[in-house]
């Protein structure tokens, strides 16, 4: 009798690239720590080591959290899932190639990517020397060296005023 062959298809690792560690990203990688589930080959690029949660960022302001209490090590938490890091700004997405370049002038290929950067305010068009004291919630890194200036400049006047433009729960 002939020996059936069976044939077995194997297939290749998908690459999924996260490009930021947004609230959606982090999400992923805690589950990823619990339950690594599909064979997937991830990277993750973020300009920053840390996340910061923004929903305690109002906390932290008002004295209520420090800031390592609303922060999260994205380096770390990649380790524990499985997933590579890569801290570097990304400088362009080319999605014809399924590449993504960063600021050192590397590429990285990915099958899916899943973009989360979070949000990003530019402003340069409205700084001068009037309004240089103008500045802006996002990027969040940017904004806590900022808000502990304030904070400095606010105790040692006598006459502080703050004016907060925005709807956002932060703001509120």
């Amino acid at each position: 009798m002939a020996e059936k062959k069976t044939l077995v298809k194997i297939m290749p690792v998908k690459k999924l690239l996260l490009a930021g560690a947004g609230h959606a990203h982090i999400g992923l990688l805690r589950r990823r720590c619990v339950t690594p589930s599909i064979k997937l080959d991830i990277t993750l690029i973020s300009a920053q080591p840390q996340f910061v949660y923004s929903g305690m960022l109002p906390g932290w302001m008002a004295g209520h959290y420090t800031l390592d209490n609303i922060r999260i090590d994205i380096k770390s938490l990649c380790s524990q899932a499985g997933v590579r890091f890569i801290q570097q700004p990304i400088v362009k997405i080319d999605a014809k190639s399924q590449q993504v370049m960063t600021a050192d002038d590397r590429h990285y290929s990915y099958d899916v990517l899943s973009l989360n950067t979070g949000a990003d305010t530019d402003m340069r068009w409205l700084h001068n020397a009037e309004t240089s004291s103008v500045i802006t919630i996002r990027p969040l890194s940017e904004f806590i060296t900022h808000w502990q200036q304030i904070l400095t400049d606010a105790r040692q006047s006598k006459k502080y005023q703050l004016a907060i433009i925005g709807a956002g729960a932060a703001a509120i």
